[in-house]
């Protein structure tokens, strides 16, 4: 590579030593340089689904049960392990950790379960934080709702102090930029949260908006959204569903997604009215946490469109048309940057009932 290096320690200098492997710190094509680098090890892992993003990689394996499952993962971290020796590349096991997603009867319990990389003992947890969303074993996204609140809070009480200062228009940009950004971050993942958490967040905008613009505590939700140009966060949120629909339909996704929404066409038990319309295939699923997830509530959003709406040639278009013809309260509102590539990575996550993933 040309690259060479020494280490100072207390004022000494070692001896140069050139550079035979590896990627170079801090350069413009360095990422790049990591990202081909690594790209071949999901094909070493036949056996479990791999995530790779950025120098991050997650691996998950689902099972029909639990020793089915942490014996299929230590085979596969044992292959991860010699793809790493023969790369030359080293792995940090201390930030390496392993959780489960299921019901509550068929989580395990963490003694009960041995699961390593090499000669290390691999940690289990119930919480982990993964690209900045909080999940927990159970997918109720609680740690998450909460996390955002106690970070949302001290930000909507400073915006509150300087907001007699600047104008409306500017303290309303501050807060979607700094607030309702954070709340809005991956929020197709968690669009099917439990009562409580939509109503925690809800309650958390209706604090934020009272709180810079003066209002009185009694002000009406709808009274506080109105004078924000800003729906209230379920409307938002079936927007961001349908946007990621629309974009897997026709394959503008990086994931998976763009072979999991598929038109009623296909299937001749549905009806021929269905089938004109161009109606999505909903899934039939049994368990609640199913249900809450994009792969299904993702077909019953976008099938409430209207024909035009869904027949959209851009994405652009799909937007304008779905804020004005679907939900008009989303016209007046300001779009917002929102991470959908991010929520996408996060989603295949999702859906794994039975699981664990091991972050490397």
């Amino acid at each position: 590579m040309g690259r060479s290096q020494v280490t100072v320690v207390n004022g000494v200098q070692s001896s140069c030593r050139s550079l035979e492997c590896g990627v170079p710190q801090g350069s413009i094509l360095g990422p790049l340089f990591f990202i081909l680098y690594v790209y071949s090890l999901p094909g070493v892992l036949p056996s479990s689904n791999v995530f790779l993003y950025a120098d991050d990689t997650t691996i998950a394996v689902s099972r029909n049960n639990i020793q089915d499952t942490v014996n299929c993962l230590n085979s596969e971290l044992n292959c991860a392990h010699k793809w790493l020796q023969e790369h030359e590349l080293s792995l940090n096991a201390s930030k390496t950790r392993v959780m489960f997603f299921g019901t509550a009867a068929r989580l395990p319990k963490h003694e009960d379960i041995h699961v390593s990389l090499g000669n290390t003992e691999i940690k289990v947890v119930n919480n982990y934080k993964y690209l900045s969303l909080t999940l927990d074993s159970r997918l109720s996204f609680r740690n998450h709702v909460e996390e955002i609140r106690r970070k949302s809070i001290p930000k909507i009480n400073t915006l509150g102090r300087i907001s007699r200062f600047v104008s409306k228009d500017t303290i309303l940009y501050l807060y979607r930029s700094l607030v309702l950004s954070r709340i809005e971050y991956a929020d197709i993942i968690y669009d099917g949260l439990q009562q409580g958490g939509s109503d925690c967040l809800q309650r958390l905008q209706n604090y934020g908006l009272r709180t810079i613009l003066h209002c009185p505590p009694r002000t009406p939700t709808a009274e506080l959204h109105r004078m924000a140009n800003i729906s209230v966060l379920s409307e938002r949120q079936k927007e961001h569903v349908c946007i990621y629909v629309y974009k897997g339909i026709h394959e503008l996704s990086m994931t998976s997604s763009n072979d999991m929404f598929v038109e009623i066409g296909v299937d001749r038990a549905r009806s021929i009215h269905a089938s004109n319309r161009r109606d999505l295939i909903v899934p039939h699923e049994n368990l609640e946490i199913c249900r809450r997830s994009v792969k299904y509530r993702g077909p019953l959003y976008f099938n409430e469109l209207s024909t035009d709406v869904r027949d959209s040639v851009s994405v652009n278009i799909f937007k304008q048309n779905l804020r004005k013809k679907s939900w008009p309260c989303l016209e007046m509102c300001m779009p917002i940057a929102f991470y959908i590539t991010v929520s996408s990575v996060l989603f295949d996550i999702y859906h794994i009932e039975m699981s664990i993933i091991s972050s490397i």
